[in-house]
């Protein structure tokens, strides 16, 4: 899959992305690989086991930038639902939230695995 590609099955605004990074769509490709090595989902799902709603809000909120940064349009909107829903002490949505950002990620993760 290349990245064109890929930006449609990921919802990327791709001119976007590729103005964020100046015009260059090798250093774009570089960075979405190195979301493969982000660890702040991994940190996001340990808090979720412990209903830390603190640190989900958190690392939801650092998940939000990080995708919002590469336009990962999707990602970025679910990650900003968890995170309002959380700040407004909304806990008994937060279930289905999360759900779908695991969906999501997942999704991606597998789609920029697959970018040649």
């Amino acid at each position: 899959m290349d990245l064109q590609e890929a930006s449609k099955e990921l919802n990327i605004d791709y001119n976007a992305a590729l103005t964020r990074f100046g015009g260059s769509e090798a250093i774009y490709q570089r960075f979405l690989k190195r979301f493969l090595q982000e660890n702040t989902y991994n940190e996001l799902e340990q808090a979720w086991e412990k209903g830390d709603y603190e640190e989900i809000e958190k690392k939801a909120h650092t998940l939000k930038g990080v995708a919002g940064n590469l336009s990962l349009e999707n990602l970025f909107s679910i990650s900003n639902e968890l995170v309002q829903t959380i700040r407004n002490k909304q806990y008994e949505n937060t279930q289905e939230i999360y759900q779908r950002l695991q969906e999501d990620y997942k999704h991606t993760i597998t789609v920029i695995e697959n970018i040649n």
